[in-house]
């Protein structure tokens, strides 16, 4: 999923997620808390980079 703020409700519906990539303009983001990787460059940079890698 890309594009969740990381609010409470987002961070509920990830609890059991086996990997976590986040992606958000602030490094500070309660999204970062629960990721297991994480980025501060620009979303559709990255989507873009995610979507070449998988071919």
């Amino acid at each position: 999923m890309l594009g969740i703020s990381g609010a409470p409700e987002h961070l509920e519906g990830m609890k059991d997620a086996e990997l976590i990539v986040a992606v958000n303009s602030d490094a500070k983001a309660p999204i970062f808390d629960v990721a297991h990787y994480g980025s501060t460059c620009d979303l559709f940079e990255v989507a873009e980079a995610l979507l070449e890698a998988l071919g």
